[in-house]
């Protein structure tokens, strides 16, 4: 029978194999427009050397950058109210009182996201649409700022759709430095030792509806609302099993251009 790690091993190598016709395409934008955009190698990290030879007129570089930047002040502005917060009943959002706690739960969301690094990530996620047609990002709940918000190099990750459409999937190849990532791998008994040594460790992140795991119960939660709950998965190349799995509510989500 095929293990966990088999099939996510598996379900990469297949997606890799899909997206492997846009790479030379994505690695002549990069190399044109943005240098240091993707990372299109695992290994490809902490490098400085010159990457920007190729490129001859910069008319490209800066016209990406006013569209990034029209794109951020035009739909989430940090310096004004860019969304609204209403309940699924329209005659409950009439009500005073769901009024104003609906204006005060979004300014302290505002807050949140003025402490965070979204808007700085959201000018990176805009630049990629415009010139690559898709971005990823992680958004993670963080112990100083409520959340931190993690941007994937193009090249580094894969995505999938479900049949309606709608991506699903995310899985990211990326170095981990030891020490370093491993606070982000859930306590608990689904997360197991990481090996020890030194320099970088070859990791996997798995973001995807998946498959029943053993050991994983539902939250009493998820049967109250019907909502499957879908794992995200570290895998550590070398290693035997997978580091950890966790569970989210929700679906991973890539904007794409249109």
């Amino acid at each position: 029978m095929e293990s966990t790690r088999e099939y996510l091993l598996r379900l990469m190598s297949e997606m890799k194999t899909e997206r492997s016709s846009w790479i030379r395409y994505w690695r002549d934008l990069n190399d044109y427009v943005k240098p240091r955009a993707g990372r299109f190698f695992v290994t490809d990290v902490d490098r400085g050397i010159p990457k920007n030879d190729r490129i001859i007129n910069n008319c490209a570089t800066l016209a990406l950058r006013v569209l990034a930047s029209g794109m951020l002040s035009g739909l989430t502005s940090p310096a004004r109210p860019w969304f609204n917060l209403a309940t699924m009943d329209p005659e409950i959002n009439d009500k005073k009182v769901v009024k104003v706690w609906l204006e005060t739960v979004r300014q302290r969301m505002s807050g949140v996201f003025l402490r965070s690094n979204i808007y700085t990530v959201l000018s990176q996620t805009y630049g990629d649409l415009g010139l690559f047609g898709t971005h990823a990002f992680a958004l993670l709940d963080d112990d100083e700022t409520v959340i931190r918000a993690y941007p994937y190099p193009v090249g580094s990750y894969m995505l999938a759709t479900s049949d309606r459409g709608v991506v699903d999937t995310c899985i990211r190849e990326f170095m981990m430095v030891e020490g370093h990532g491993h606070r982000h791998l859930p306590q608990g008994q689904h997360r197991r030792p990481v090996p020890r040594g030194p320099g970088h460790h070859r990791c996997l992140r798995l973001e995807h509806p998946g498959r029943p795991v053993p050991g994983l119960s539902r939250p009493s939660s998820m049967v109250r609302t019907g909502r499957s709950p879908r794992p995200t998965r570290w895998v550590r190349s070398s290693s035997a099993q997978a580091i950890s799995t966790r569970r989210f509510q929700v679906a991973p989500a890539a904007p794409t251009s249109r």
